[in-house]
């Protein structure tokens, strides 16, 4: 009993065992591949300091690392070892330049080297994007809509150039203007989950919050992945708490016997330290499932402790471990 208490201890103070093993496992497995990645480009570059190639190749690497003095570092040296003949790369390093402005939130440089950049190669509808996003976070909503709609003239359906005229509409107050953009995009590709996104951010800078919310739950359904529009909601449930939690719990009694929507409510719930509220969902998740998973259990026990609901929480926590040992058994 000592060890399962002080397993709880452990538990409740760093996530649920599994959830934590995963992630932790998850983080370790990336970081090793990273690190064996820079590894052959260091070696690289440490035979060939001249060859540009691997440089960029490095360079990208250490901006999808997050590094970006360094990756910034790396790109201005291939800038000065790339000839004028190589062209391509050099077009390319600068736009990498300009995504690492825009991490940075140095937008005003990243206009100035993009609008150089569409100068040498104004074919270019990559650099026309970068452009027309560099200018809405600058504020020019004029000049941000004529970048999107040289895209649109080239490629009409495109939803992402669609999602940019709606949102130099909203810096203009022109807030249905911009829904009519979101909707356009919706009605073009209605099976594609990034479309609700977009147009729940419209929704939501608009003041429309739960339907903003909706359109957030219609991105789950349509999709395979759910990550990006449940870190949406996670992100608006910061500001609009009762239209995120009110909009699952409706669409979760509309489909009574699916856990999806009652356990993000749970997690949103938790984020917000609502435990009773948060409790509330778990138990009926767990009363209405033979098979519950460790991480419910878990998640229920953490609740039943911040409510001191003892007993109940060293029930729980018992079963999600229980959970654990059998699954680790399995893997044997």
């Amino acid at each position: 009993m000592k060890i399962r208490f002080l397993l709880l201890a452990a538990l409740l103070a760093y996530g649920s065992l599994a959830a934590t093993a995963q992630s932790a496992d998850d983080l370790r497995v990336r970081d090793k591949i990273t690190e064996a990645v820079m590894k052959v480009y260091d070696e690289a570059l440490e035979k060939t300091p001249a060859d540009y190639d691997t440089r960029f190749a490095r360079a990208n690497q250490l901006y999808y690392n997050g590094e970006y003095d360094a990756a910034m570092a790396d790109a201005n040296i291939v800038l000065q070892q790339a000839p004028a003949k190589a062209a391509e790369i050099r077009f390319d390093t600068r736009l990498l330049q300009a995504r690492i402005l825009d991490a940075q939130g140095r937008y005003a440089d990243e206009v100035t080297l993009l609008e150089q950049a569409h100068s040498d190669n104004p074919a270019s509808l990559a650099c026309v994007d970068l452009l027309g996003k560099a200018y809405l976070h600058n504020g020019n909503a004029d000049k941000a809509e004529q970048q999107f709609q040289t895209i649109l003239r080239d490629t009409p359906t495109n939803y992402d150039a669609l999602y940019g005229l709606a949102q130099a509409d909203l810096l203009r107050g022109r807030y249905d203007d911009a829904l009519d953009h979101a909707d356009d995009a919706v009605k073009l590709f209605s099976a594609e989950p990034q479309v609700y996104i977009n147009r729940a951010d419209i929704l939501n800078r608009s003041g429309r919050h739960e339907q903003a919310a909706k359109n957030l739950v219609s991105a789950m359904l349509v999709g395979n992945d759910e990550t990006d529009a449940i870190n949406a909601m996670f992100a608006m449930s910061d500001t609009h708490y009762d239209a995120v939690v009110n909009t699952l719990a409706a669409t979760a009694d509309q489909a009574p016997q699916a856990t999806t929507f009652p356990y993000l409510r749970a997690m949103i719930a938790i984020r917000h330290q609502h435990y009773g509220q948060a409790l509330y969902d778990l138990k009926r998740i767990i009363d209405a499932n033979p098979t519950a998973s460790d991480a419910q259990f878990y998640y229920a026990a953490l609740c039943q402790k911040e409510l001191t609901q003892w007993d109940d929480a060293m029930a729980n926590i018992n079963k999600a471990i229980d959970l654990v040992e059998k699954a680790d058994i399995l893997l044997i």
